[in-house]
């Protein structure tokens, strides 16, 4: 019941699209790395607050996240962004929720979401 279509909320997300090595004004690298994304896609998405049994069960009590999502396929990598309403300019420090871990199932993937501090 809670995964119907109807229960599903319009978010955008968007994946990383190259990673840099940060360099200081000598020239020396910092050890950082600056990730570019590409441009926010729209889709429909249920959340799922990640505090319950069957969560636990899957990711783990070790686990920090906020919240939980379900869905068919594997459009995510370890590295998405995530937002609830559409972003405009520079969103690649505006996001509202991160990647923390996905697992996968035999019909579907289950992600853990980290909300930006």
């Amino acid at each position: 019941m809670r995964t119907l279509e109807k229960n599903k909320i319009p978010i955008w997300y968007s994946n990383t699209k190259t990673e840099t090595e940060e360099i200081d004004s000598e020239g020396n690298f910092t050890g950082n790395i600056i990730s570019e994304y590409e441009v926010p896609v729209k889709s429909k998405m249920n959340f799922y607050p990640a505090n319950g049994e069957i969560i636990r069960d899957v990711f783990g009590n070790a686990e920090d996240g906020d919240m939980v999502s379900v869905m068919m396929g594997n459009p995510f990598t370890k590295d998405t962004i995530l937002f609830l309403s559409e972003p405009t300019g520079d969103y690649s420090d505006k996001y509202d929720y991160k990647i923390k871990d996905m697992k996968p199932s035999l019909n579907s993937t289950y992600y853990l979401w980290r909300k930006r501090l």
